[in-house]
């Protein structure tokens, strides 16, 4: 899957948006390259192999941030914002869902 994988992936691995979040530590900027990065996602670049895989890759992640939520504040995130960021990557993921599955 061309770069993004790469890119989506590297939100999992040490400094990354998911990373931290597995490790109960909220930072707003990494939250705002995560929802940037799949903001930047150009669907028209991909086959329909790569659209599928890519859907496959994104879609679960609002939800993936959502079960970190709680640790997170009790480690001294701030709910309303984790929860915005939460919503605005929702929202992204939604639109490029419908743009990949061809709605």
């Amino acid at each position: 899957m061309r770069d993004y994988a790469g890119e989506i992936g590297k939100e999992f691995s040490g400094g990354g948006f998911f990373y931290n979040i597995r490790k109960m530590k909220f930072v707003k900027i990494e939250a705002v390259r995560a929802i940037e990065t799949i903001r930047h996602l150009d669907p028209n670049s991909y086959n329909e192999r790569e659209k599928r895989d890519l859907e496959l890759l994104i879609w679960n992640l609002p939800a993936m941030a959502l079960w970190w939520r709680d640790r997170c504040v009790e480690m001294g995130a701030d709910k309303v914002e984790f929860e915005a960021h939460v919503r605005e990557l929702g929202r992204v993921v939604e639109e490029k869902m419908k743009v990949l599955l061809g709605q």
